[in-house]
């Protein structure tokens, strides 16, 4: 769903990263290539990232404005309606 909502919007200057918690990146980068996945991945290879964003549950998403301000978050897996609605409302 990630994949389907960035093609959709990658030409409105949306970005997405990924951040793989603890993982050795050979599987990152063999799990993003046998997925087909074309936007950036990351390791957070100490668990920082996850520690400073108080992250308890993955998936975790964060939906940030141009200025750098979390504007939602959706803990849990998410529909591609979720991700959308939270996208766009970001986007005005």
């Amino acid at each position: 769903m990630i994949e389907a909502v960035y093609q959709k919007y990658k030409d409105r200057d949306v970005v997405v990263i990924g951040v793989d918690l603890l993982e050795p990146e050979d599987k990152v980068r063999q799990f993003v290539q046998s997925a087909g996945y074309s936007w950036t991945f990351v390791i957070d290879t100490s668990g920082v990232v996850a520690r400073n964003y108080r992250i308890t549950v993955i998936p975790t998403s964060f939906f940030v404005d141009t200025d750098g301000v979390i504007r939602a978050v959706h803990v849990g897996g998410a529909s591609r309606t979720a991700i959308e609605d939270n996208l766009l409302g970001i986007m005005r």
